[in-house]
């Protein structure tokens, strides 16, 4: 079964020196209780302040569930791990779960510096909602 989402919050993108989108993040409530963040493009250290705003922002949502979908990232520098580290944090302290949903790319820094332990890590937004899905590490 296949999950999009749907109740999109709102979009930012970040343009490049030639005007072309460098980053795009999605925020939408694909159910009630669960706020997802779609990130697409590149992750260094120009665009990391957007995701980092966007990542703090959706714990303002009043979800018990955060997903993460870093699947279309192109690129994904140290900058962005330090996000995600601020974001579990913020998970933390507000006593929410997250899901991840990475990509080669991103799965691979994640692995190198050991992050995924301390993430719930998902396939899909479908499996990340799923109410019987065992997190892995």
């Amino acid at each position: 079964m296949s999950v999009r989402c749907v109740n999109v919050v709102e979009c930012t993108a970040v343009s490049g020196t030639g005007g072309a989108d460098v980053i795009r993040i999605c925020v939408s409530r694909p159910r009630g209780d669960v706020t997802m963040i779609e990130v697409t493009g590149e992750i260094d250290l120009c665009t990391a302040p957007s995701l980092r705003e966007n990542l703090v922002r959706a714990f303002g949502f009043q979800s018990t569930t955060v997903v993460v979908d870093l699947s279309p990232v192109t690129f994904f520098a140290a900058a962005g791990v330090t996000a995600l580290i601020e974001m579990l944090a913020e998970a933390e302290k507000s006593a929410r779960r997250v899901f991840l949903i990475a990509n080669g790319r991103v799965g691979r820094v994640l692995q190198i510096t050991g992050l995924p332990a301390n993430l719930h890590c998902a396939d899909s937004l479908a499996a990340a909602l799923d109410e019987g899905y065992e997190a892995s590490a």
